[in-house]
């Protein structure tokens, strides 16, 4: 990976721009997607952002790089949180499975 790479990996446009008139040449978006997933990197728009360095829009004018992480997946059903510990010990030294509910909607018990 070389300067450029890095700039765009994190979402720096400003030096990605600096860095593609110096001659450098970024890679394809799938590359980039590729090294944000193992690298944890924040969620950014790598297809956008490399339309707009190819471009040469000027960073005032550009839209925002920057998305969203995907919503969690929620499990259904899952385990009642309701549970005592008493409940919970019993069940464990019998082996028995855990009481399920119906949802789990963004941290809310909706039964």
């Amino acid at each position: 990976m070389n300067a450029l790479d890095y700039a765009i990996l994190y979402g720096s446009y400003n030096t990605s721009w600096k860095l593609m008139n110096l001659g450098l040449n970024p890679r394809e978006v799938d590359y980039y997607v590729a090294m944000a997933k193992e690298k944890h990197v924040l969620f950014h728009d790598y297809a956008l952002m490399i339309e707009h360095l190819n471009k040469k829009t000027p960073l005032e004018e550009c839209p925002p790089f920057d998305q969203a992480p995907p919503e969690p997946q929620m499990k259904d059903p899952v385990i009642d949180p309701r549970e005592t510990w008493g409940q919970f010990a019993k069940r464990i030294l019998e082996f028995e499975e855990p009481p399920l509910v119906n949802k789990l909607l963004r941290g809310v018990l909706v039964i």
